[in-house]
């Protein structure tokens, strides 16, 4: 459990290092229900999303102030409410220690507004035997959706609005992942376990630019 918590805690300061100067959002997700089905023992499909025990948030990062999304733990328990979470990804290239990943996300709010891209990057087995999978990759053709209210809203219904300059360009990003409790890789199929994955997502340059010839600019990241 020390192990856990720790590794938790250090994977969001990971994902968000590299682009602390202009990071537009960040977000944090624990105890995703996870599994892999393997096709042929060489490639196969990773699966992590929602379940009894999951919670988050999702962060904006613009001034004038940041504002987050909460999810309460078991939200996805919750049949009223549209709010869910999905990491996919196919894996490929399976050696005793390292696989690659590529697949999409999608994060949606309460009334479905979201924010989905698409994830590359490579799974790493943990050293001396413990039962932890690591993967670290980056994110591309990230986007905001509105639902309908312009509002990205947690399970209690605050959050932050969503602005034109979020919905109207793709992002980019960073993204790692901690799944705990395998004692196996890749080569063979697995379920019941926990993931947490945690991102950052940034302005593409083009994007950036744009968002500075307006006069805007990004908040660091408070700690």
């Amino acid at each position: 459990m020390n192990t856990r918590v720790i590794l938790a805690a250090g994977i969001a300061s990971l994902a968000s290092t590299a682009f602390a100067d202009v990071a537009l959002s960040t977000f944090t997700f624990s105890d995703l229900d996870s599994e892999y089905f393997t096709q042929d023992g060489e490639t196969g499909f990773f699966t992590a999303r929602a379940g009894g025990q999951t919670s988050g948030d999702v962060t904006r990062l613009m001034d004038p102030v940041a504002e987050t999304a909460e999810y309460t733990p078991a939200f996805a328990n919750d049949d009223a409410s549209l709010a869910d979470v999905v990491f996919e990804m196919s894996v490929s290239n399976i050696t005793a220690v390292s696989a690659d990943g590529i697949g999409t996300f999608n994060i949606t709010d309460l009334d479905g507004d979201s924010i989905s891209g698409t994830l590359e990057g490579t799974w790493l087995r943990a050293s001396a035997g413990a039962p932890v999978l690591f993967f670290n990759g980056t994110l591309s053709e990230v986007a905001f959706t509105d639902g309908g209210d312009g509002l990205f809203e947690g399970t209690d219904g605050v959050g932050f609005d969503l602005t034109p300059f979020m919905l109207n360009n793709f992002f980019s990003g960073g993204i790692v992942q901690v799944s705990f409790g395998l004692d196996t890789f890749f080569d063979q199929s697995f379920s019941g376990f926990n993931s947490q994955f945690s991102g950052t997502i940034v302005p593409t340059p083009g994007a950036a630019a744009l968002l500075l010839s307006a006069g805007g600019v990004f908040a660091r990241r408070r700690r």
